[in-house]
């Protein structure tokens, strides 16, 4: 009788030992198999990093500026962008591009050369120039992200999002033009193949 109650009460004691043992926040932790019970911590070392895919700052082409429709620019101005220089990046995936701004009278205002970053919602600029000698091209020594900012006269939040880009990744080269030109609506040639690579 005593080694029979000893036995109970070793048993009672592992079965409650290996029920305290289980995660009690999962109720379904005994029908997991093997490999859904352990957390796997992930290596971000295997993963390859974001990197900018710094170039030469192509030639402003006035000639080839195209006006975009923006509603929420800078008052009493005009944004254009020059299409020749219009790129898509399919390695770091950002759009780089021109942009003009043009007073009402049609006098030339800014003009520098920018980079969005569709994913981040980010944009930079890498170099600026004048009307009067768009040639004499000046290179920004340290270049800054900046976010895009909504609500505000920056015209940049509604290039990005209605020419640029298609949510978090950049349209094709082919639908950027597009999109300049007036013939594609904003959730066309996107560059989903580029989340494949």
């Amino acid at each position: 009788m005593f080694t029979r109650v000893v036995i109970l009460t070793v048993v009672a004691l592992f079965l409650a030992g290996e029920a305290q043992s289980r995660d009690r926040t999962d109720p379904y932790e005994q029908f997991r198999s093997e490999n859904e019970r352990y957390e796997f911590e992930f290596d971000e070392s295997l993963v390859e990093q974001w990197k900018e895919q710094v170039k030469d700052v192509p030639k402003l082409n006035l000639k080839k500026s195209r006006e975009l429709d923006i509603d929420h620019g800078p008052v009493g101005a005009a944004v254009y962008v020059d299409e020749s220089s219009l790129t898509v990046n399919e390695k770091d995936r950002m759009v780089r591009y021109w942009m003009v701004m043009k007073t009402g009278s049609g006098r030339y205002g800014s003009m520098s050369y920018e980079g969005i970053r569709c994913g981040t919602g980010q944009y930079k600029n890498y170099a600026y120039t004048s009307a009067r000698d768009p040639d004499n091209i000046r290179p920004i020594k340290s270049p800054k992200w900046r976010e895009i900012r909504q609500n505000t006269r920056d015209p940049r939040h509604e290039m990005a999002r209605d020419y640029f880009c298609a949510g978090v990744i950049p349209r094709t080269q082919a639908g950027v033009i597009k999109a300049v030109r007036g013939h594609v609506a904003p959730w066309e040639d996107t560059s989903a193949d580029l989340l494949k690579r």
